[in-house]
């Protein structure tokens, strides 16, 4: 996943799986799945990878559930 500012400036490549497409983002975490692998990664919101874990056979969307 490739990570630029506001402006377009490249500030980071992050590795996630191949199969990541549907990438969502809210209160400083992005979440992505993975399609053909059921892989998850949680990356923070400068886009460095935290955590990643296969769930399933196949992951086609996520979403990122936040209490206040």
């Amino acid at each position: 996943m490739r990570v630029h500012r506001v402006d377009g400036a490249h500030l980071r490549t992050a590795r996630i799986p191949d199969d990541s497409y549907n990438v969502q983002q809210t209160d400083g975490w992005v979440v992505t799945p993975g399609l053909g692998t059921g892989t998850l990664c949680l990356l923070d919101g400068e886009g460095r990878p935290r955590w990643h874990k296969t769930v399933a056979r196949s992951s086609h969307d996520a979403c990122i559930v936040t209490v206040s």
